[in-house]
């Protein structure tokens, strides 16, 4: 099967030797998007929900380049560095994902790759 690298324009440019997103035939495995805009800046830290939306905006961002949609979405691992976070995270999900309920794992971490990242998160999407 090809292997096709995603990597849209409309996201920031990875920050490391990394895609934002993979396809092999009908699956779609995206990086951990985080608070990033497209400036490579991190979302201010002090803002938790914005945060999140920067992340689900990045995904949309993925999503879309990689012609599937959160409807497509089959699985998500959440990384979290604060429990406080998780309601937050879910509020917002909620917004994006609709009637979709992925499998989700949920940890809350120590740290992520950014000192600022209050949350971390990827998926598994099937065109199937």
């Amino acid at each position: 099967m090809k292997r096709e690298i995603i990597s849209p324009e409309t996201v920031h440019k990875p920050t490391t030797y990394y895609s934002h997103a993979v396809r092999i035939g009908d699956l779609v495995y995206t990086a951990g998007q985080a608070p990033h805009v497209v400036s490579g800046e991190v979302w201010p830290k002090t803002d938790p929900e914005g945060q999140v939306r920067c992340a689900f905006e990045n995904m949309v961002a993925v999503l879309k380049a990689s012609h599937v949609s959160f409807d497509d979405i089959v699985r998500m691992n959440v990384l979290v560095r604060a429990a406080e976070v998780i309601p937050v995270f879910w509020k917002v999900a909620r917004e994006y994902l609709g009637n979709t309920q992925p499998a989700v794992t949920m940890a809350v971490v120590k740290g992520l790759a950014g000192p600022d990242y209050l949350l971390e998160f990827e998926a598994i999407v099937s065109r199937a």
